[in-house]
């Protein structure tokens, strides 16, 4: 184990040493039938059909449906809601964004973002996304406060998926909250691409219900994971759990660890961006690819 892994490790067990008192000690909560996230009141997205190697979704998040929404706490935000048809064949980049929150040494939250060439993502009303989030959240009555240590541990929420427009999501996470994305590319060959994108789409899609969310067993980096190792050769993966798969490997759900294991390995471009509140309205792969190093494609 190198000196990288090493300082990474320690962290990993100092963070275990803290949380640990906390862990399974308490029953979930009641949840009420609706649902809210950071990011406002949640509907979860279905595959309505899968046929010719077209995806045809229903609940993609399309855009606020609330008046004057700087004046609505953001987990009382209601959407529109749409169905869509997705082209997996026609994906173009895909993107894993960590979104900073405090403590910012051991904390964000994680979701991807698959853009697609003309086409490749077109919702009912006619309206083509750059590109589809996808990002797993803890769901939880409306008001209640996300508390990553006591509720993320002792599995007082749910977790569900959100699909949405990059256009949508960006504009109220960035412009409304005020929060930055540090984006990562992934540097894939296109079956690869192919392949995430639409393991990504069914998982995400899949029934959540009864689930539970855990910061450290069941959060939004590992279910994110899990799809990226899918398409890596083993020597790429980075492993959920160590040891026969006896134990959860404490690197795993740590969002700065992630990142750079994976630049690490060849699979995420360096960072060279942060998206906010100056240059979220850019379209994705022109803000990133203007600032990026040539990298060589492919992963295999």
């Amino acid at each position: 184990m190198d000196r990288f892994l090493k300082r990474f490790f320690c962290r990993a067990i100092l963070v275990g040493c803290l949380v640990f008192p906390f862990w399974h000690t308490a029953e979930a909560k009641n949840t009420s039938s609706v649902v809210s996230s950071d990011h406002g009141i949640t509907v979860s997205p279905f595959l309505a059909k899968d046929e010719n190697g077209l995806l045809t979704l229903g609940n993609v998040r399309w855009g606020l449906k609330t008046k004057n929404p700087r004046n609505v706490p953001n987990d009382l935000r209601e959407y529109h809601w749409q169905n869509a048809v997705l082209n997996p064949e026609m994906v173009d980049e895909i993107y894993y964004i960590s979104r900073p929150f405090k403590p910012e040494a051991i904390a964000a939250h994680v979701f991807m973002v698959f853009t697609f060439r003309s086409g490749g993502f077109t919702g009912e009303d006619g309206f083509r996304p750059e590109g589809l989030v996808i990002s797993y959240e803890a769901l939880r009555k409306p008001g209640d406060p996300f508390n990553m240590w006591h509720g993320g541990m002792q599995r007082a929420y749910g977790i569900g998926c959100i699909m949405a427009t990059w256009e949508d999501f960006v504009a109220v996470d960035c412009d409304l909250i005020g929060n930055r994305y540090l984006p990562n590319r992934l540097i894939l060959s296109h079956e690869q691409k192919v392949a995430l994108t639409r393991a990504s789409i069914l998982a995400g899609t899949r029934n959540l219900a009864g689930q539970k969310y855990h910061t450290l067993e069941n959060n939004c980096i590992l279910n994110q994971l899990t799809q990226i190792n899918g398409v890596l050769p083993p020597a790429k993966r980075l492993k959920q759990r160590v040891l026969n798969g006896r134990f959860i490997n404490p690197l795993a759900p740590q969002p700065k660890f992630v990142p750079l294991f994976f630049i690490r390995k060849g699979i995420f471009e360096a960072r060279n961006v942060v998206i906010d509140v100056s240059n979220y309205f850019v379209p994705l792969n022109k803000l990133i690819h203007s600032s990026s190093i040539p990298s060589k494609t492919g992963s295999k």
